[in-house]
């Protein structure tokens, strides 16, 4: 049970890089044995510092697994390299395989760990070449006997500390005496690994141990900060294939792994590098795989996702006038409502809203309290609705916590963030199917799927990419059994196109369960003002404050805020565009199911329905009658695609083209 529970965690760490470098369009980076040195000497990376062509570089841990890899990478870029073992076998092995260096190659088989270990590799390296210019710290061991913490004795936990944390600090300790006493350059890398910051079951003294090699790194770049004759940086390498993960692995998925020599390039570029760009830092392989550059600058999972860009045709007014729709983004087929055109052509030239906005909002925090009935004060803006997610997952989520998100749901802004903050979903698939007209949030799901470490559930509803919603009596049965630690962020963007006796009035809500409840709403769909970029949150005021300690001053402009005000007063206008949509939702459903077209009740702007036709061909017909129609066929899977609900015009030709087929 122990071991299953152990490949589970490290198989969702698998999963997320997998997941993570898809959505970052990964560049591998390809380790080749006669192009070392060129892999690394990209224009995204700063100038080298140190020649590696006649270097000494001494690697504790060697004998086999990273250290051996990058033993050979070195000595393939010219250096000069001590490699070191515990086990005498191994070490003749090793230096079997580098025959052709042996010139270069001294082995020392000694425990780094202990004194006299550390002190003998640092002088048998330097009596045999003369100095040091790079120690690498790779020795470690992690504990193979799947207790949990509080279950391993002293000695077992002291085991691993001495290995893996007092050996690179014996072995740093006596270089760096060396090099200051002769006022030599060293540069200190110390191997670490992905599971600090995170940890994982019946690995606890592993991650200490490695929380404290992080440590080390930070505490000798802060005592050497004056010192330019000492750095060090730590690099956290992915899982490749070693004999310490074909102990953790299942089969299947340890064979899938790299060999360690992929992790070359970025040793290599941290020995290398100048000072001021590594010290103290640590450096996450993947990142570095991914984007050098980008790992060098930034923190955290920035350097695997590339800028968002929506893949959207660019708005041309000639479509609508040949009657033409862009249905694709969603919104009400009217467009914005008269009266906000009517009121802002009124004040473009008004020197009021050529100032700052009202930081406060208002007027419109007033409108929206009455239009939801809540306390001015439980209301937070931004910048639309995914500004505001955005900022609840840096606030609510953490490292060592989860977030748990439905599959499907509207990922194009959860997923990028979660990746951005280092932050790992877990996902609870939907029940039912179109088939059956019965697809909905599994809630149970989400409640089996919340433990001690769960810190954000976020649910659309009404969803977006299914249409469905949850009844009111079942989500709130829901809401009352999240416990107190958890917030859930409930994104309400299609609301207004719901039927008024489905919608659960969260500000109704708020004040009855114990989690932080957020309801979330925007401008965007029903009022059609996605252009004015407003969005708002609610919920009790202790979880808005919570919120607002991310929000910008002045992120709403005057008329942004205008527009979103008129849109809220004009009733008759939300009328007629709901109206609309309901009769034109339902007359579509009735033709689809007349053609024997399995599709999906609704309660947003959008139908979810199998496509009798290639959805992609389907999209290039429409598109030649000016109609540019959704794509969320990733996130449906099989041969399932939507349809926006417009004019009836434009539902018309749509279902024409269906009823061909």
């Amino acid at each position: 049970m122990m071991k299953l529970i152990i490949r589970k965690i490290r198989r969702l760490f698998i999963f997320a890089f997998l997941y993570i470098n898809k959505v970052a369009n990964k560049i591998a980076i390809e380790w080749k044995k006669d192009s070392v040195v060129e892999s690394v000497e990209i224009k995204k990376v700063a100038p080298c510092k140190l020649s590696l062509n006649g270097a000494v570089i001494v690697i504790s841990g060697s004998s086999r697994g990273i250290g051996f890899a990058v033993a050979k990478a070195f000595l393939d870029a010219g250096s000069r390299v001590v490699i070191n073992g515990r086990n005498q076998d191994s070490i003749e092995k090793a230096l079997k395989k580098l025959e052709k260096y042996t010139s270069n190659v001294l082995s020392v088989n000694e425990d780094v760990s202990t004194p006299n270990g550390a002190k003998k590799i640092i002088d048998e390296a330097l009596k045999k070449f003369g100095k040091i210019d790079v120690l690498i710290n790779n020795a470690a061991v992690s504990s193979s006997n799947h207790k949990k913490i509080w279950e391993l004795s002293g000695n077992e936990l002291q085991q691993i500390l001495q290995t893996n944390i007092i050996g690179p600090f014996l072995c740093s300790k006596e270089v760096i005496q060396w090099a200051k006493k002769n006022r030599h350059h060293i540069r200190i890398i110390n191997v670490s690994s992905g599971i600090v910051d995170k940890g994982a079951p019946y690995l606890g003294a592993y991650t200490i141990s490695k929380m404290g090699l992080e440590g080390l790194t930070i505490s000798v770049a802060n005592d050497a900060i004056d010192d330019r004759l000492i750095s060090i940086v730590s690099i956290k390498p992915r899982s490749v294939r070693t004999y310490m993960t074909k102990s953790f692995f299942p089969k299947k998925e340890y064979l899938a792994m790299d060999y360690p020599d992929v992790l070359a390039p970025v040793f290599l570029y941290a020995a290398t590098a100048q000072r001021n760009e590594i010290l103290g830092k640590s450096l996450d392989e993947p990142c570095f795989s991914a984007d050098p550059g980008a790992a060098i600058t930034m923190e955290n999972k920035l350097p695997l996702i590339q800028p968002l860009k929506m893949q959207t045709p660019v708005y041309r007014s000639e479509y609508r006038d040949k009657g033409g729709a862009y249905m694709h983004f969603l919104q009400n087929p009217f467009g914005f409502c008269p009266s906000v055109v009517e009121v802002l052509s009124k004040v473009v030239n008004n020197p009021s809203v050529h100032q700052y906005p009202d930081p406060n909002y208002t007027q419109l925090r007033e409108a929206i309290s009455a239009y939801l009935n809540v306390d001015p004060s439980d209301i937070s803006f931004g910048t639309g609705s995914s500004e505001l997610i955005d900022r609840a997952i840096r606030i609510f989520a953490s490292k060592r916590g989860n977030i748990i998100i439905t599959k499907p749901t509207w990922a194009h802004v959860v997923w990028p963030s979660c990746i951005k903050y280092d932050f790992l979903p877990i996902e609870v698939p939907y029940t039912g199917s179109v088939k059956r007209k019965n697809i909905k949030h599994d809630l149970q799901g989400i409640l089996d799927a919340i433990n001690d470490w769960t810190k954000l559930v976020y649910l659309v509803n009404p969803c977006n990419p299914t249409g469905s919603i949850v009844e009111k009596e079942e989500l709130r049965s829901f809401l009352r059994q999240i416990p107190s630690h958890v917030t859930v962020l409930i994104d309400e963007a299609y609301i207004e196109f719901c039927e008024p006796e489905k919608r659960l009035n969260l500000a109704l809500e708020y004040k009855e369960v114990n989690c932080r409840l957020i309801g979330l709403r925007t401008f965007s769909k029903f009022f059609a003002l996605s252009g004015f970029r407003v969005g708002y949150a609610y919920g009790n005021p202790d979880t808005i404050n919570y919120l607002e300690r991310l929000s910008l001053t002045f992120n709403i402009s005057s008329m942004s805020q205008l527009a979103a005000l008129t849109a809220l007063k004009d009733k008759a206008f939300q009328e007629k565009v709901y109206k609309h949509n309901f009769s034109e939702r339902k007359r579509i459903c009735e033709e689809l199911d007349q053609m024997d077209i399995p599709n999906m009740p609704s309660q947003t702007n959008f139908i979810v329905f199998d496509c009798p036709m290639d959805r992609e061909k389907m999209r290039l017909e429409m598109m030649k009658e000016g109609i540019f129609m959704p794509n969320i066929d990733a996130a449906l899977g099989g041969n399932l695609t939507a349809t926006a609900v417009g004019l009836y015009e434009h539902n018309q030709k749509i279902l024409n083209l269906l009823s061909k087929y």
